[in-house]
C-alpha cells in the first residue's frame, strides 16, 4: 500500500508541476519575465526604434488672433520608413481656445509642421490620421531610413489581467524611459475616456502609467519570453494618475488594413502578420 501511495504521490506531483509550471511555454502571453533570454531579446533594439514626433503650427481664432501650438509624442519606426503614433498628438483641426479675459473661442488650425525631435528640417508626411481612432501614421522623406521595431506585432486580444508588460517612451523628449508593469484591465470604462469618438474597446489598462510625452510609444508583452508589440501608451486619468490606458495594437492594425486608403501595401503586409501568442 505504501508503494502504491508513494507512486501516486509522484504521479500527482509530476502532473501538477507540468500543468502549472509557469516556466513552460504555452503560446499565451506571460505573467512574468522569467522566460526572457537576454541574448535573444534586446531591449536596446526597441529603444532605437522609438522616436519623438514634434507637431507645431498655428491656430487662428475667429477674431483673427493667431495662437502657436507645439505637441510632442513618442512613436515607433516600422519598415525603416513609416512612423506610428497616437493621433491626439496632432491636435484637432478645430477646437476651443481659452483667451484671457474673454473665455473660450473657436479656433481653426491653419498650419502644421511635423518633424522629429532635434531635427526640424526632417519633415514627416502625414499619411493618415484616423477621424475616429487615436491613430496617426507618418512617412519619412525619401532616402531617410531609421532603425525599425525588430520584433513581432502581437495580438492585443490575447491579453489578460496580470500579463506582464514593458512601457517604452520618451517622456518630455528627455531620453527613453522603460518601465515594467502589468495589464490591469482588458477594457477601459467609458467614464475614463475624454473624447466622444473614443471607443472603450480600443484600449486596455496598464499599471505602468504613461508620463507626458510618452504617449505613442510601445507597450511590449512577452510571448513565451519573446517580445511582442501589443499597444501604445495613450493617457493617464486626470483624477487618478495611477491609472493608465494603452491603445490596442489591434486597433492600429484595423486602421491600417481597413481605413487607411493611402497606406502602402508593404505597411499593410507588415500589420497582417501576427506574433505567436493569442
Amino acid at each position: 500500500m505504501k508503494t502504491i501511495l508513494a507512486a501516486f504521490a509522484v504521479f500527482l506531483l509530476t502532473t501538477t508541476t507540468f500543468a502549472f509550471n509557469p516556466l513552460e511555454p504555452d503560446g499565451q502571453y506571460d505573467s512574468n519575465n522569467i522566460l526572457v533570454n537576454p541574448a535573444a531579446m534586446d531591449i536596446g533594439a526597441i529603444l532605437r526604434a522609438n522616436v519623438n514626433v514634434v507637431v507645431t503650427g498655428i491656430y487662428k481664432i475667429s477674431d483673427g488672433q493667431e495662437v502657436p501650438f507645439r505637441n510632442t509624442v513618442s512613436a515607433t519606426v516600422v519598415l525603416g520608413r513609416y512612423i506610428v503614433s497616437v493621433g491626439h498628438g496632432l491636435g484637432k483641426d478645430e477646437m476651443d481656445i481659452f483667451v484671457p479675459f474673454e473665455g473660450p473661442k473657436k479656433a481653426k488650425k491653419t498650419s502644421e509642421h511635423i518633424s522629429l525631435e532635434g531635427d526640424p528640417g526632417l519633415v514627416l508626411t502625414r499619411v493618415h490620421a484616423s477621424p475616429t481612432k487615436d491613430v496617426a501614421i507618418f512617412q519619412l522623406p525619401d532616402g531617410v531610413i531609421l532603425p525599425s521595431f525588430p520584433y513581432a506585432v502581437g495580438d492585443s486580444d490575447g491579453l489578460k489581467v496580470t500579463h506582464f508588460v514593458y512601457g517604452v517612451g520618451r517622456p518630455l523628449g528627455d531620453g527613453v524611459n522603460v518601465r515594467s508593469g502589468m495589464v490591469s484591465a482588458v477594457r477601459v470604462d467609458a467614464n475614463f475616456l475624454t473624447e466622444a469618438t473614443e471607443n472603450p474597446d480600443d484600449y486596455f489598462m496598464i499599471s505602468t502609467m504613461p508620463i507626458p510625452g510618452e504617449s505613442g510609444g510601445q507597450i511590449i508583452a512577452l510571448c513565451d519570453g519573446n517580445f511582442e508589440w501589443v499597444g501604445l501608451p495613450a493617457s493617464v486619468h486626470s483624477r487618478f494618475p495611477q491609472l493608465g490606458t494603452a491603445l490596442r495594437i489591434n486597433t492600429v492594425r484595423d486602421v491600417v488594413l481597413h481605413e487607411c486608403s493611402t497606406c502602402a501595401d508593404e505597411l499593410r503586409q507588415y500589420f497582417l502578420k501576427r506574433g505567436r501568442c493569442h
